[in-house]
């Protein structure tokens, strides 16, 4: 079964009922956020979303609205005593720089952050297929899939 929570909706301004662009999906216990814009933490938290649960985060481009929570995010998981890996996906061009900055402002980190482009990956139970978007910057969206077998009668 998958979870779908969106707890951001908004797009450029932070609104007190309204959190930035970020998506989480759930299957197994297991989740990815896609994007993590100001006011992800809390979103999160009025929805009932454990941010610990996460197995990656899912960067579909790298406008401030999209991004600018994720150093905080990672310094929570940190203080939560996260010691498992954290997948950060995103597009190529632009990653580097934001991957530098990111890190810069989140400190040290009891887990490793790994930063990677293009490819299926598995995120959990989920396998994750990014594909191309036209945006005024490289941008990327996500198809999510949860493979299982077959129900036999």
């Amino acid at each position: 079964m998958l979870t779908v929570t969106l707890p951001g909706t908004g797009g450029t301004q932070p609104l007190p009922e309204r959190a930035l662009a970020c998506m989480t999906v759930f299957a197994a216990g297991r989740g990815v956020l896609l994007d993590c814009g100001e006011g992800t933490q809390t979103a999160l938290r009025r929805w009932g979303v454990s941010a610990y649960r996460l197995d990656a985060v899912l960067l579909t481009h790298y406008h401030g609205d999209h991004i600018l929570g994720l150093p905080g995010l990672l310094q929570t998981l940190a203080s939560l005593g996260r010691t498992e890996p954290l997948t950060v996906a995103g597009p190529a061009p632009g990653q580097a720089a934001v991957a530098a900055a990111v890190l810069a402002l989140a400190g040290a980190l009891p887990f490793p952050v790994r930063w990677r482009t293009g490819g299926a990956f598995a995120a959990g139970a989920l396998e994750v297929r990014p594909f191309p978007l036209e945006h005024r910057t490289p941008c990327q969206g996500y198809a999510l899939a949860l493979p299982r077998a077959g129900r036999f009668d």
